[in-house]
């Protein structure tokens, strides 16, 4: 099968989501974020309804496969994710988010079993069509060979700012947060490959001209309306 796979990678607070449904709406592509999903692993464990990784994953396939309580939806998005999850018709995104996850969120996302195993079940999500996968590592961990891998950095001060404020929009926080925490990022990972874009700076529609410039170049994507540049 041929993977039309573009993926951004990034720490907490780079633009990531923001980036990807912004491409999305450009390219006419599919969006997949992996952060919802090892939550959604994780609220499986914290809910009772498994107790470990390997079954919340067993169970994330059932459903996949069953097309009838889990929507995963790569053509939208809300406040906090790219991709629109929805569970027995109820929108997942603020119990995804909640705090209360993090805690045993890395005993999920850092599970090598797991990890294997959800690049191939992305793989029949996705199929051949046009799509952007968004996560912390992707292209390192996921998907190797896809098509473009692009990294977003940004300074630590500027990703605590912007994540606090967007987690405040969802859930009235405020105050210092630990935005490493739950995403604790593998430092020796080798992006030799990536393009790499520094958002510390850019406005969203800078990133987004850079994002869109290198896709259309080096993947060939075609915009939605044709007429666009």
């Amino acid at each position: 099968m041929n993977f039309q796979i573009v993926t951004i990678d990034g720490k907490r607070g780079t633009g990531k989501s923001r980036l990807a449904s912004a491409l999305r709406a450009y390219f006419d592509c599919g969006v997949l974020d992996i952060g919802p999903l090892f939550r959604l692993l994780t609220w499986f464990i914290r809910s009772g309804m498994t107790q470990n990784p390997e079954d919340a994953y067993k169970m994330l396939g059932e459903l996949w496969h069953g097309k009838s309580d889990l929507l995963i939806d790569l053509h939208s998005g809300g406040t906090m994710s790219a991709t629109k999850i929805e569970f027995r018709g109820r929108d997942m995104e603020s119990t995804l988010w909640q705090p209360a996850i993090d805690d045993l969120l890395p005993t999920v996302s850092e599970d090598e079993p797991v990890i294997r195993s959800l690049g191939n079940l992305i793989r029949t999500m996705v199929k051949d069509s046009p799509t952007i996968v968004v996560g912390r590592n992707t292209g390192v961990q996921l998907f190797s060979d896809a098509l473009l891998k692009i990294r977003l950095v940004a300074d630590d001060a500027i990703r605590q700012e912007r994540k606090l404020r967007q987690l405040s929009e969802e859930f009235e926080m405020s105050g210092a947060m630990d935005i490493e925490r739950s995403e604790p990022f593998l430092e020796n990972l080798q992006f030799d490959d990536y393009a790499t874009l520094d958002t510390s700076r850019l406005a969203p529609d800078q990133a987004f001209r850079s994002a869109k410039n290198l896709i259309s170049s080096r993947v060939l994507w075609t915009p939605r309306n044709t007429n666009e540049s």
